[in-house]
């Protein structure tokens, strides 16, 4: 039914499906979404909530791509009946994460995953405006933390860099569930209950 050319994200859905079913989102916000599998996915799963949202964020910068995501993105809100609240924005993360904030979106996203650009500088600014964004209790999906098709790249060059600076800068702020060493999650803690899990 979907075109996608590569089957990344089924590799992750066994965990998104746990992590899904404990929290129940209705609020999403994605960073990088390139054919839309991901999208796609949250879109049939919190579709049946009421007032439920996504927004998606890439550049897009290959036409074939956008359009294959527009494509299944289309066929997925027809199943989903238009019962879910839909935005496509295409621009830089972290413009679209600013106007967010501007526009009283912090403290907002049940969920927001982090799969934008790969270079450690954009993943830090990526992981403080998501810590921002989603709210006290919600999790934040850092994609490609051990990356293995780029061992040979410099540091800076890998997102691991960065999550780990975030993870230690806000260490206080955080709980980190130990799934997978290829995605990390993060519970953004609730300050009222002493920091406790409460996904």
């Amino acid at each position: 039914m979907y075109n996608f050319t590569n089957d990344w994200f089924n590799y992750h859905k066994y965990i998104w499906d746990s992590l899904i079913n404990d929290l129940n989102p209705s609020k999403v916000l994605e960073i990088g979404s390139f054919e839309g599998a991901s999208a796609c996915y949250l879109i049939d799963k919190i579709s049946k909530k009421e007032n439920s949202e996504l927004i998606c964020v890439d550049l897009w910068p290959w036409e074939e791509v956008e359009k294959r995501f527009d494509e299944n993105i289309n066929k997925c809100l027809m199943k989903s009946f238009d019962k879910i609240s839909f935005q496509k924005k295409k621009g830089h993360s972290h413009k679209i994460m600013a106007e967010l904030l501007v526009n009283n979106k912090e403290n907002y996203f049940d969920l927001v995953y982090v799969d934008g650009s790969h270079t450690a500088d954009d993943v830090i600014f990526d992981a403080c405006f998501a810590f921002k964004l989603c709210r006290p209790g919600g999790i934040i999906i850092f994609d490609d933390y051990l990356w293995p098709v780029v061992k040979k790249l410099p540091l800076e060059k890998k997102p691991k860099m960065a999550i780990d600076a975030f993870t230690n800068i806000f260490h206080d702020k955080i709980t980190i569930i130990q799934k997978s060493l290829y995605q990390l999650y993060v519970v953004k803690n609730l300050e009222e209950k002493n920091h406790k899990k409460t996904y």
